[in-house]
């Protein structure tokens, strides 16, 4: 016998009438509690005991008490489906009234439960088929959450109101919709749901099947939604902005999104932030649904009210396959230029990234863009200490001079932190730097000096050409660069 039990509780739970009765007539408190909290009583009750009920009624038991999570006999009866059990404890004075947390009734559990022989029996007792619990949900939203058909049918026939809301606006349909249940919303809607009415927060039963990617009852929807209004149907923006699309692809289901496109869901409808779906995607790694949003002609530079694109989104998270896929449509469709690849090189957050920067700067980024706070990759690998983004950016030519508008440059950023090493990494790659400017201003002297005829110019000016020359000479390697990744990823695939 488990320490939490005590001989009634054991007995009443177990069936024991004989033990039970013994122990009542030796004096036994027939409400005495185990370590539980629960009584006699109520594991006769879950148990379906109905010899151990009627006894324990006999001897004075309290239908009314409730356990620590508020549950009374008649509620557990009523959820194990023990309908003599519940007939008993009705007969004795045991009622329907809220005796749960949150203002569940013994109603409630039964249609939670799918107990449909307990549900009928109560609506013979005349129980009220629409009593809501604290947060507004009938016993038949509660059914039609958990899927429980044979019980919802009775509830409807007998005049529960399919369109009942709770207190966020929501209906039976919303959550069927949201978990998938297709025969429930097929039920539902031939009873007269309503399937374009939004919630409190804008969200209508589209959202909810969307956002969980039931791709069956979309399709239900979609059937449903195209008659009343055609293909803007489809499109409901709720309280942020955000339709079924964007909420199907932030959270990753492409049979969903390919759905909603071929239903005339508009692919670049943005949210209050500006958002596209394919920038959520990008930003949430959804790899494949950014593939099919960009095959669907989505817009790969599309800004947000912030200014940036779906390639900023998924180098800030580290999205290496979103990031190659848009890299390479981008380049291709010649929506985003080699130079504008640099916007999300800054974006890169951490060592644990480097593929990410790699692909960036093979596909041509700048790696002297700055961000708004006027700071290079450079820079801010300076200022985190990121000794593998720092390395990777000089590789590709990042210039070590270029500093914060306070005048400091990234080795005077990472001897400031007390980062030893990567300031000894990059003063060295100053002093190249600036050793390689001597030898060009070097040769620029020796070149007038030879030259035959005077040059008017000064040494800045010259000096300024050969500096014209090299950019040029730098746009032309990173459209090379860009090529060249481009036919990295075909032969990858």
């Amino acid at each position: 016998m488990s320490r939490a039990w005590i001989p009634a509780t054991w007995a009443a739970s177990k069936g024991f009438t004989a033990q039970l009765k013994k122990l009542i007539d030796g004096g036994l408190d027939v409400n005495e509690l185990d370590e539980l909290r629960w009584n006699p009583l109520l594991h006769a009750a879950s148990e379906g005991r109905v010899a151990s009920i009627e006894l324990l009624l006999h001897a004075g038991a309290d239908l009314k008490y409730l356990d620590s999570e508020g549950r009374s006999a008649l509620y557990y009866a009523s959820c194990f489906g023990h309908v003599e059990a519940v007939r008993i404890l009705f007969d004795a004075g045991a009622s329907n009234i809220a005796s749960g947390k949150g203002g569940w009734t013994a109603f409630h559990g039964a249609a939670n439960m799918g107990q449909c022989e307990v549900v009928n029996f109560m609506l013979a007792k005349k129980v009220d088929v629409n009593l809501a619990d604290d947060n507004g949900k009938t016993p038949l939203y509660t059914a039609a959450k958990y899927d429980r058909l044979e019980v919802v049918r009775c509830l409807i026939r007998s005049g529960a109101l399919v369109n009942a809301v709770d207190t966020d606006g929501q209906t039976p349909l919303f959550w069927a919709c949201y978990w998938g249940h297709l025969e429930m919303a097929k039920l539902l809607i031939k009873s007269g749901a309503y399937v374009l009415k939004p919630d409190h927060f804008g969200r209508t039963v589209l959202h909810a099947a969307s956002q969980g990617g039931r791709v069956d009852v979309v399709r239900l929807l979609l059937r449903t939604f195209l008659p009343l209004g055609g293909s803007a149907k489809a499109d409901p923006l709720d309280r942020w902005g955000k339709s079924p699309l964007s909420d199907a692809a932030f959270a990753g289901h492409k049979a969903v999104v390919e759905e909603l496109i071929l239903a005339g869901c508009a692919v670049d409808l943005r949210d209050d932030k500006g958002r596209t779906p394919l920038q959520v995607a990008a930003g949430a790694g959804r790899s494949q649904v950014v593939g099919l949003l960009l095959r669907s002609g989505a817009a790969v530079d599309a800004e947000d009210i912030h200014g940036e694109t779906p390639l900023q989104e998924a180098a800030r998270h580290g999205r290496i396959d979103v990031v190659r896929s848009v890299v390479q449509t981008g380049l291709e469709d010649e929506e985003v230029r080699p130079k504008d690849v640099g916007r999300g090189l800054v974006e890169v957050p951490s060592p644990s990234h480097i593929e990410v920067l790699s692909i960036l700067l093979k596909a041509g980024a700048s790696s002297d863009h700055r961000n708004k706070s006027k700071r290079t990759a450079l820079l801010l690998a300076a200022q985190t200490g990121d000794m593998a983004v720092a390395s990777k950016l000089l590789e590709f030519g990042a210039n070590v001079r270029l500093a914060l508008p306070s005048g400091q440059t990234p080795a005077d950023v990472a001897e400031n932190r007390g980062d030893l090493m990567l300031a000894r990494l990059l003063r060295t790659a100053e002093r190249e730097a600036n050793a390689a400017d001597g030898v060009k201003v070097k040769e620029v002297k020796q070149e007038v000096q030879c030259d035959g005829d005077i040059d008017p110019r000064s040494l800045e000016e010259i000096l300024a050409e050969r500096e014209k020359e090299l950019e040029d000479l730098t746009i032309t390697r990173d459209e090379v660069a860009a090529e060249s990744i481009k036919s990295e990823v075909v032969l990858e695939e």
